[in-house]
């Protein structure tokens, strides 16, 4: 993460900038042997200048991609029975 990193500083210069690694993106928050199967599959690496539009960016992306079988989510998905438009509201109840 530190060379891409260091690339995308190096590209668009020193000023503030925030990254976000959309990457084996778990149930848990913690990745460890024991975080399950991922939500979905790597999404990509987002870049900006703002806090707020690189996380919403994040999230709405992670909502439009198929969710990978056997992961946690499905279960939920199955008892819910409906389509999963929001996967951390369905994962945590939360906004």
């Amino acid at each position: 993460m530190l060379d891409s990193t260091l690339a995308v500083i190096k590209f668009i210069g020193k000023e503030e900038r925030f990254i976000n690694f959309a990457l084996e993106i778990t149930p848990h928050v913690i990745v460890s042997a024991t975080a399950g199967v991922p939500i979905v599959n790597d999404i990509s690496i987002f870049a900006s200048r703002d806090p707020v539009m690189i996380d919403t960016a994040s999230v709405d992306t992670i909502n439009k991609v198929s969710i990978i079988p056997g992961s946690a989510i499905l279960g939920k998905k199955n008892k819910l029975r409906k389509k999963i438009e929001d996967v951390f509201h369905t994962l945590r109840e939360i906004d």
